[in-house]
């Protein structure tokens, strides 16, 4: 392997925000040249330390391809290399570096590749490994450099697969967190899987974002959504969208939380992972899907789960995954002063 350029500082300090690490290895990445294909030499790379991390390596590959090589210690086990459509990992590849002055060096590296893609996808697989930088930092054990890899491969298998909600729906969720008062308890709360019972979870309280096009406060809900379990509390997010050329858009909103929760890269990680399970194959298209910000956020209300109306509860033997359509616009709201007395999630979510 080669190595193009060496030594260049990217001024990222160690507590950096990751928003920022994505800029310096975007701007690094550019900079590196596209090696040649040696015939029999196996993949060759042009690459750079990065300077707060300076174990590990952005690099580019024969193709111009963007790659991380995240840095091993010697003697860890190496796990099976793994190869999706859009990216490929290797664990622990040996791999001789050499210097524009002549010196060289040989390390092991876990070696994850953008195999193929485009501009905006090498911005988004950038984006992915500045913040598996800032999870796993400069000393990593074997089994932190797995576990993070891991999840970046789920992230990436997710952008392969079909959606599997509406645009519009985590364009809302999305919001909700951004302009909450505490935008980190409602990203950690948020749901792992697009499709949990509810959207926030946090001890004994339930939040389900419901988002309707236009100006009827009309949604579609299960059931057992709105029939809380004992000692819980549910709440009902209702918000009213439309879509606008001039909007808010849903990379908008990632940046403003990815930057507020930048301090705590796990959870980057996950609002990165939720939205790729959410949007799928569609991710290109919806990152850049615009809406009403403005209007959204003067018809937020919430109910209480128990006061949405709903079919009976005692349903006949054998059935089950009732599905309903209420329309809320006579529904009592509750109000923000109730709420921010209960605290937690109930007082997370209103606004500052």
């Amino acid at each position: 392997m080669g190595a193009g350029r060496h030594g260049t500082r990217l001024g990222q300090p160690a507590t950096s925000t990751v928003s920022r690490l994505l800029a310096d290895l975007l701007a690094e990445f550019l900079l590196l040249e596209t090696p040649t294909a040696a015939e029999g030499a196996g993949a060759r790379f042009t690459a750079a330390p990065i300077d707060d991390y300076p174990r590990h390596r952005v690099a580019k590959d024969s193709s111009g391809r963007p790659c991380l090589l995240v840095s091993v210690s010697a003697g860890s086990t190496p796990g099976p290399p793994i190869v999706l459509e859009h990216v490929s990992l290797q664990h622990d590849v040996e791999c001789r570096i050499t210097h524009p002055d002549g010196r060289s060096e040989t390390g092991r590296f876990t070696v994850l590749r953008c195999t193929q893609g485009d501009p905006a996808l090498d911005e988004y697989f950038l984006r992915v490994c500045g913040t598996i930088l800032a999870v796993v930092g400069q000393q990593p054990s074997d089994l932190q450099v797995r576990a993070a890899m891991d999840r970046v491969v789920e992230l990436f298998r997710a952008i392969d697969a079909p959606p599997r909600k509406t645009v519009q729906g985590l364009w809302a969720e999305l919001l909700v967190i951004a302009r909450s008062r505490d935008i980190l308890a409602m990203a950690r709360a948020w749901h792992s899987l697009p499709g949990d019972r509810y959207d926030f979870s946090s001890g004994t309280q339930r939040v389900e974002v419901k988002a309707a096009m236009g100006q009827v406060r009309r949604h579609h809900f299960q059931l057992d959504q709105v029939i809380p379990v004992p000692g819980t509390a549910v709440i009902i997010a209702s918000l009213l969208v439309q879509r606008a050329g001039a909007g808010t858009s849903v990379r908008d909103l990632l940046s403003e939380i990815r930057s507020a929760a930048s301090a705590e890269p796990p959870v980057v990680l996950q609002v990165d992972q939720v939205t790729a399970l959410t949007l799928g194959s569609g991710w290109r298209q919806a990152l850049d899907e615009q809406f009403d910000r403005h209007f959204a956020e003067n018809s937020l209300a919430f109910f209480s789960a128990a006061g949405i109306p709903k079919p009976d509860a005692a349903l006949p033997a054998g059935v089950t995954e009732v599905r309903f359509c209420a329309d809320l616009t006579a529904v009592t709201r509750l109000e923000p002063g109730g709420m921010r007395d209960q605290g937690g999630l109930l007082r997370a979510i209103l606004p500052n």
